[in-house]
């Protein structure tokens, strides 16, 4: 299964974690199931320090959710905010927490996801605690019913560039 892709095997969702591209096959990995998402590490998987114009290191690491279409946007729209986002809230240790809606194509046609969810920690640790904490757990079969078009949850490392 390569990165960020969608897992549409009947036992499972429509829902992976990875911590980085080269984690290949879950199989390969350590990984860990919360309902019906797999959340998986890999070796090698972990903090990789960036430096700042400063000198100063830097190694967040951001979980990203990435609803695609729903079936029924009225009802993802109507239980969003109380399923999915108070949910996201409570998961503990972020940094910071943001929330989008996908612009709609001007002309008309589907846009390649509907919403993101972008929870950023301190480091790669941090970010694989919270997401194996109780109040994740519950995020994330909240999120497995209401996303009726799939979804797709990446764990990447916030890399730093010089301007």
């Amino acid at each position: 299964m390569a990165f960020g892709e969608r897992m549409n095997r009947p036992a499972n969702p429509q829902c992976v974690v990875s911590a980085r591209a080269d984690d290949g096959p879950l199989r390969h990995g350590p990984h860990r199931q919360f309902g019906r998402c797999i959340i998986a590490g890999g070796e090698g998987a972990g903090t990789r320090p960036h430096t700042s114009d400063e000198g100063t290191e830097l190694s967040e690491t951001k979980v990203t959710v990435i609803y695609d279409n729903p079936v029924d946007a009225g009802a993802f729209e109507s239980a969003y905010e109380s399923e999915q986002l108070e949910a996201a809230r409570r998961i503990p240790g972020y940094l910071r927490f943001e929330a989008s809606k996908v612009w709609p194509k001007e002309d008309g046609t589907p846009t390649p996801a509907y919403r993101m969810l972008d929870l950023y920690y301190p480091d790669y640790d941090a970010a694989v605690a919270a997401v194996t904490t109780p109040e994740a757990g519950a995020f994330f079969e909240a999120m497995a019913r209401l996303s009726t078009g799939g979804v797709r949850v990446l764990v990447s490392d916030i890399e730093v560039t010089k301007g």
